[in-house]
């Protein structure tokens, strides 16, 4: 995997305050992916992912729930995510993506 650019990018919460900084990472294949980075709440619980990479074509179509969801490491092994914390997370981040990003990388 190589990181698409040096930013990092910031989706609003679909639910509550703050944000989930995440990254654009692309795959051997030009595959596109996205890397949760940060919960970005002050809060003593702020909820946790797992470090791994999310393909944004396969996820952008979907209903993203605990049953559907899977990464890949950084060896592209992929990897089923159980997270309660993820399904919403990666949502917010792929939106952000698709409504803001998308434009400005045209």
């Amino acid at each position: 995997m190589k990181r698409f650019n040096n930013n990092t990018y910031k989706a609003k919460k679909v639910s509550g305050n703050g944000f989930i900084d995440y990254y654009l990472w692309v795959s051997p294949s030009d595959e596109l992916y996205i890397q949760l980075h940060l919960n970005d709440f002050d809060t003593k619980s702020p909820g946790t992912f797992p470090d791994c990479f999310f393909s944004i074509a396969e996820h952008s179509n979907r209903s993203l729930s605990l049953n559907n969801i899977h990464g890949v490491n950084s060896r592209l092994v992929k990897q089923n995510i159980r997270n309660v914390n993820t399904p919403a997370f990666l949502y917010a981040a792929i939106k952000h993506y698709n409504d803001e990003v998308v434009s400005q990388l045209a």
